[in-house]
């Protein structure tokens, strides 16, 4: 089974999850493409004429869609595209509760053959309606590689813990984010709990710093190795999660009611029905009903050693026989894709250096010669069929060789491929980033250089090893070469010699392979210590525009980091009326002190703009407000090639 997977791979949590899961388990059987750079970087369309080429180009059996934060890009007539050229259609979602979640994602069943819900109840949902598209649960799980036990038992040093983003809004606790009101009330009490018995509660996470209560206990965000550091140091993982809606207090099984156990830590949470199918409440897991039984299963657990450490290596032995992502992945496409005889439980096979390929990481140029000097020993010995010398000083993100599988059979032997490249600056929120926020492009393998933003080109320069030639620039990391052309192409590079590297005949493919990130300067006069999203600049100019002509603005969109971002900027701009926020879900409350109306409020509150400010449902938006165009003018914040910011910024 050859299998097309489409995700957003900048969000780390995807990455490494799910698509990281496809590649153990199918390996180079699994083509993984990122979409994000191609839609943030690539020219309108990209994005979809590059799988429309992969599929002319490869036999795919499957096309795997991660439906979170591309949704909305990939279009109806992509996937009758799809379909037509004999490839099925899959995807997963993350978040899939009745009502909210579920009525967002059933729009776009329609275009696969099997919905895979990690929601047992947005699967029944969609197999009470009749719907005709194959609806399939597939809970979610964890991957061992990043979450296990340590070697050796860590000392406890925090009694109760909780690691997740803080999801109500921080200026108004009348408004519910996602299922931030059930889960901040239950954090609240522990945290007091715990202050009058002598007791220590932390809560890490994005936001919590701005909480008017628990802002005392945030220790900020985690790098991965500090979050196991302490998973494995907490007596007590606090780990509940409800549905997104405001009035249903149904509970939602997450991604981390995996991962906590996977790690081999003690989870309480709250009782959880389609949970206890994985865990055995009690025996792998503690649960609680209520804020008074919260407080009395966290006394007793605390006091009980033994139980807790009972509990949490009988959930460790389950999570890791029964509920990694690569069981799901193989439940997924060789149980319900029939995609014949499963792998070997045991295959894992590695995705960063797949079987053929041998990848040398260099950072500077003077250590080319030395390279050479040892490299035919190194193809003699472990003889390679091709090899790949990464000239990077920066940050290797992620690469993958599967796609050049077809293109090898040209019988060209060196192949250009192209690298994505992004700055280095820390994100908003690194867990869910903006695509906004990348400073960064697509670079082909013979670049002109004044084709580049000026800015990156001195970055690009230091961070990539390669020449110039007649203005244009050759970085090396954009070539991989057959094992008996690799040492002719790395003495092109070390005599910076044209003829030679064109000798090679290099065939161009496409492809976006290298995902780097280098150390770009910001723009002038940004002295932000974090990225700062692209759409900001101009919306600046268009506010002190709508300051000078008085113009009155509403703001699409009240949750997610590009509204909380577009909501400072107005509110910098004293001179602006900002007369709504519109958010259907929270009509009727006040955020920053703006009054939150439904969208169908607009005709009446007569906004002279609309900036619609929703990451990745923005397109939907846009369309659902065209006919109110001559009446107010819609600025899609999300996608600033859109031909209304000639007409606003010339």
């Amino acid at each position: 089974m050859r299998v097309l997977a489409l995700a957003a791979l900048d969000v780390s949590y995807i990455r490494d999850n799910w698509l990281a899961a496809i590649k153990d388990v199918l390996g180079d059987d699994a083509l993984v493409v990122n979409a994000t750079p191609l839609l943030a970087c690539g020219p309108a369309g990209l994005h979809t004429s590059y799988v429309h080429r992969i599929v002319a180009t490869t036999k795919i059996d499957w096309c795997f869609v991660y439906h979170d934060y591309i949704f909305s890009d990939f279009d109806d007539d992509f996937f009758g595209n799809l379909r037509s050229a004999g490839v099925k259609t899959t995807c997963f979602h993350p978040d899939d509760e009745p009502e909210v979640w579920y009525q967002r994602n059933r729009k776009f069943d329609s275009r696969y053959d099997v919905v895979a819900s990690h929601s047992a109840r947005g699967t029944a949902r969609r197999i009470s309606e009749g719907r005709p598209t194959r609806a399939v649960h597939v809970p979610w799980g964890f991957n061992p590689t990043f979450f296990d036990k340590p070697a050796r038992p860590l000392a406890p040093q925090i009694d109760v813990v909780f690691v997740g983003k803080y999801k109500v809004e921080e200026h108004d606790g009348k408004a519910f984010r996602e299922d931030g009101r059930h889960r901040d009330d239950m954090l609240v009490r522990v945290a007091h709990w715990c202050a009058r018995h002598g007791r220590t509660f932390r809560v890490f996470g994005h936001g919590w710093e701005k909480h008017p209560r628990l802002k005392g206990y945030a220790g900020g965000l985690l790098s991965h190795a500090d979050m196991m550091r302490v998973l494995h140091t907490s007596r007590i993982v606090l780990n509940p999660g409800w549905s997104a809606d405001p009035s249903d207090s149904a509970p939602q099984t997450k991604l981390r009611h995996f991962e906590v156990p996977g790690a081999g830590a003690f989870q309480l949470t709250n009782t959880n029905p389609e949970l206890a199918l994985a865990f055995t409440p009690g025996k792998e897991m503690a649960c609680f009903d209520d804020a008074d039984h919260l407080e009395a299963q966290v006394e007793r657990y605390l006091r009980d050693e033994a139980a807790r450490v009972r509990i949490a290596e009988a959930g460790y032995k389950r999570a890791h026989a029964e509920h990694t992502l690569q069981h799901r992945v193989r439940t997924l496409f060789f149980d319900i894709c029939g995609g014949g005889k499963r792998p070997p439980r045991a295959s894992r096979r590695a995705a960063s250096r797949p079987t053929g390929v041998l990848r040398i990481d260099v950072a500077r140029a003077a250590q080319l010669p030395a390279v050479a000097a040892s490299l035919k020993a190194r193809i003699a010995k472990e003889k390679p069929a091709a090899v790949h010398v990464v000239g990077l000083k920066g940050t290797l993100q992620r690469i993958d060789y599967a796609l050049l599988g077809e293109a090898w059979k040209s019988g060209a032997r060196v192949l250009e491929v192209r690298t994505f490249y992004e700055g280095a600056r820390r994100k908003r929120n690194p867990l869910q980033p903006m695509r906004s926020e990348i400073d960064g492009g697509l670079l082909s393998s013979r670049v002109a250089l004044d084709t580049v933003p000026a800015r990156h080109r001195g970055a690009l320069r230091k961070a990539l090893i390669g020449f110039e030639h007649s203005g244009v620039w050759h970085p090396l990391l954009n070539y991989v070469a057959r094992a008996e052309a690799a040492p002719a192409l790395l003495d092109a590079f070390i005599d910076r010699d044209v003829a030679a590297l064109q000798a090679l005949e290099p065939l161009a493919t496409g492809f976006v392979l290298p995902e780097v990130a280098i150390d770009i300067a910001p723009e002038e006069g940004d002295t932000s210590d974090v990225a700062v999203p692209r759409f900001v600049r101009p919306l600046e100019a268009l506010l002190a525009r709508a300051e000078r002509t008085g113009g009155r603005v509403a703001i699409y969109g009240a949750r997610g980091d590009m509204a909380d971002a577009t909501i400072e900027v107005v509110l910098r701009h004293r001179g602006v009326k900002c007369v709504a926020i519109i958010d259907r879900a929270l009509a009727g409350t006040r955020l920053r002190g703006i009054r939150v109306y439904g969208a169908f409020d607009l005709p009446r509150l007569k906004p002279d703009y609309v900036l619609i400010a929703a990451a990745w449902s923005g397109p939907a938006i846009f369309d659902q407000l065209r006919p109110l165009e001559p009446r107010m003018t819609l600025v899609p914040l999300y996608d600033l090639q859109a031909a209304v910011w000639q007409l606003l910024i010339p």
